[in-house]
């Protein structure tokens, strides 16, 4: 199986955010100031720091049963956050990690915001973000996908198939072949999976989801 995939592409997009880091707040106070922590809270100077979100980004590797793979301390790491009464979110980078670590791949993925890390051309495709509640572009740089891959998409949740489309979409524009979609949970009712299935894309699903609502969830018997 090894041989299958010559890369890894998750379906979630990735949009890098700053805040505060603009060229007048530089100006204004042109020495650094570090986040320090005192009396267990976080501080810049005399005021408190606070934050809404961080990443786990180890956590696909620990999950992993590969080199630097601890599902042990995972358990724990998880447990403790829980504790603390934070969540992580769920993402398809998580799961196209883990799968690329067993198939000893490379892992790719697209983003929603061109950067300044990423130079040369660009593969991109325009798609109806249901989040945002407009359209968005797919990018991806050309230097990282060849026509001599063999690309197979992986996502956490799938539900009106427009990421996974425009992901093929960069997948043909970059003359690779597409080997398959994997998708973790689907929701059935909203059509999605049913459009690859009849489009013929090479599709699997682990769970799908035929109905959410008040009554419960229910799934389809084979997925």
């Amino acid at each position: 199986m090894k041989s299958i995939y010559s890369l890894i592409l998750p379906a979630l997009m990735l949009l890098g955010l700053a805040a505060g880091c603009g060229s007048s707040a530089a100006k204004a106070d042109p020495q650094p100031q570090y986040v320090t922590v005192r009396d267990g809270n976080f501080y810049i100077g005399d005021s408190i720091y606070r934050y809404i979100g961080t990443n786990f980004w180890y956590g696909p590797i620990l999950a992993s049963e590969g080199r630097g793979g601890d599902r042990e301390r995972l358990a724990r790491e998880l447990d403790s956050l829980k504790a603390l009464g934070l969540t992580a979110e769920a993402s398809g980078i998580a799961l196209a990690t883990i799968c690329a670590a067993r198939y000893g791949v490379p892992m790719v993925f697209a983003k929603k915001a061109k950067s300044d890390n990423i130079e040369g051309g660009l593969y991109q495709s325009e798609i109806y973000s249901y989040t945002y509640k407009r359209k968005v572009t797919q990018i991806l740089s050309r230097e990282w996908l060849t026509a001599k891959d063999r690309v197979l998409i992986v996502d956490d949740f799938m539900a009106n198939v427009e990421a996974v489309r425009g992901l093929c979409d960069i997948v043909s524009q970059a003359g690779a072949e597409l080997v398959g979609v994997g998708i973790a949970v689907e929701k059935g009712f909203q059509g999605g999976g049913d459009r690859l299935r009849a489009a013929g894309v090479p599709y699997h699903a682990l769970a799908v989801i035929d109905r959410a609502d008040e009554d419960g969830i229910v799934f389809r018997d084979e997925a």
